[in-house]
């Protein structure tokens, strides 16, 4: 034992001043007293290594695995318009870069009406709309078009959220059963 050389551990703990004291007196007064002081102090300082290495570790795998999950989201949901515009090209562009101006994008903007037939491109699901009553339709634009919850849309109509919940899902059970007819 005494010609080994100490392990990497042990030498980066007896680096520490307090640690080297508690070393020096055991080893001027080897009393069980002071050797329980330095086993107990090398016990925290390896729990601590123990730790930080587990740390280390996790952090280390939870990131690779979270890169891993955002490149293959990023992969199988690509944005349409961050393809390049030739994609057997190498160094191609983006379609946004290809973008003339803003008024090119006008014509894909939203429809400005206030009806909510106008957005659909179905025929006979606009027919059905019609068909609803001008609160179920105002309920369903409201959720539908402008994406408001039923507390906001409530708030404008001057009813209660339940009122505008059953509202909507009496609309929507109407459309589904004329549909599918």
């Amino acid at each position: 034992m005494e010609g080994r050389e100490p392990s990497l551990v042990v030498r980066e703990f007896l680096r520490q001043e307090e640690h080297q004291k508690l070393y020096e007196t055991y080893l001027d007064d080897p009393h069980e007293k002071n050797k329980a002081r330095l086993e107990a102090a090398f016990k925290r300082y390896f729990r601590h290594i123990r730790f930080v290495s587990y740390l280390n570790k996790t952090i280390y795998y939870e990131s690779r695995k979270f890169d891993m999950k955002a490149r293959e989201l990023r992969a199988r949901y690509q944005l349409t318009l961050d393809r390049p515009a030739a994609e057997a090209e190498s160094g191609a562009e983006p379609l946004t870069q290809l973008l003339e101006d803003e008024t090119a994008l006008q014509p894909f903007m939203e429809i400005p009406s206030g009806r909510l037939e106008d957005y659909t491109a179905d025929p006979r699901l606009a027919r059905i709309i019609k068909e609803l009553t001008p609160r179920q339709q105002e309920i369903l634009f409201y959720s539908f078009v402008r994406s408001l919850p039923d507390a906001e849309t409530a708030r404008l109509l001057g009813i209660s959220p339940q009122a505008v919940s059953k509202t909507k899902n009496k609309a929507i059970e109407t459309i589904r059963r004329k549909y599918n007819v």
